[in-house]
């Protein structure tokens, strides 16, 4: 499942996760949310390589290797 967040849902984030609420599910149970279609992503993600599943330090590193040059050191 992959998610997209604001940035206002962090202290959120940080509460749930201080009382050991780690569900994604109960998440959305405190902040408003929405679906987001892949048509919605692919004026800045034409193959939806955003979504890639990296489940492993290999996974990430593979990721790495496929972004233009110089990317790997932006913030």
């Amino acid at each position: 499942m992959a998610a997209a967040y604001r940035i206002e849902v962090a202290p959120t984030v940080r509460a749930m996760l201080a009382e050991g609420r780690l569900r994604a599910t109960d998440l959305f149970d405190r902040v408003p949310t929405r679906v987001i279609e892949p048509e919605e992503l692919t004026d800045a993600d034409p193959e939806l390589a955003s979504l890639r599943n990296l489940n492993s330090p290999e996974d990430y590193e593979a990721a790495l290797r496929l972004l233009p040059t110089g990317a790997e050191n932006r913030p």
